[in-house]
């Protein structure tokens, strides 16, 4: 059942925080894999996404953020005994070995991309509209002394392969009015404070609501390009299979 969030209870509490300050939002990061996923690989390919799956709990990615601007990336991950590639996979399925940049103005977030396996390559400056369909539910629950309500949408992912969908899950606060949320989610009427995607769950493990004039800065770096021109076009296909 839907429910009807009163524009003006937002718009009231926004005033509250509207000082364009810059806060911190720390997630906990887990990788879901249930037992039909992990029947379709080989041994090596089970093993791989197992030893990610451990890898990932020394992951604390953070969302910062003011008004109109946030970016959510990867922390230094400490030696959790796995190699770095396990590693590797935990920060990209988490969407963290590059940082994503959400622009509130212009509902697009931004983030490099390169074909290459060094992360810090800056090829692509890619642009992906912000998912905003959202089917708002009266379901709500406490996370950390917060009354969070109940939000999903249907997501569509396009690839080479074909036409994929799966169904998101968030959790967001009003009364931290704050659109913006984990793996360049948003656009809710509150800060998401749990989500749980097709792969990946992320929790919030501590909120910092600072009065930190520092500002963030949208990327430069890179190639303009959209997000589906990317993952969809032949050029990319040819790019991948030369690499």
């Amino acid at each position: 059942m839907k429910i009807t969030i009163k524009l003006f209870l937002l718009l009231f509490t926004s005033v509250l925080y509207a000082q364009n300050k810059t806060s911190e939002a720390v997630y906990n990061y887990y990788i879901k894999m249930d037992s039909v996923f992990l029947s379709k690989l080989d041994d090596t390919r089970k093993d791989d996404f197992i030893r990610a799956q451990r890898a990932a709990q020394s992951i604390n990615p953070r969302l910062i953020f003011n008004d109109t601007l946030a970016v959510f990336e990867g922390n230094d991950v400490m030696d959790t005994g796995e190699n770095k590639i396990h590693l590797l996979i935990a920060k990209a399925l988490c969407r963290c070995e590059n940082p994503i940049y959400t622009d509130l103005n212009s509902k697009t977030n931004y983030f490099n991309f390169s074909f290459s396996m060094n992360p810090k390559k800056k090829d692509y400056l890619v642009t992906k509209k912000l998912e905003t369909n959202w089917e708002l539910h009266n379901e709500s629950k406490k996370i950390n002394n917060y009354l969070c309500y109940k939000a999903t949408q249907e997501i569509t992912i396009k690839n080479t392969k074909g036409e994929f969908k799966h169904i998101a899950t968030a959790w967001y606060c009003p009364e931290i009015p704050y659109t913006f949320g984990p793996f360049g989610y948003g656009g809710l009427p509150g800060l998401i404070f749990e989500l749980h995607d097709k792969f990946t769950s992320f929790g919030l493990k501590n909120l910092y609501l600072k009065n930190d004039s520092s500002k963030i800065e949208l990327p430069k770096e890179g190639k303009l390009i959209e997000y589906d021109l990317l993952i969809g076009s032949a050029t990319v296909s040819k790019n991948i299979e030369e690499k």
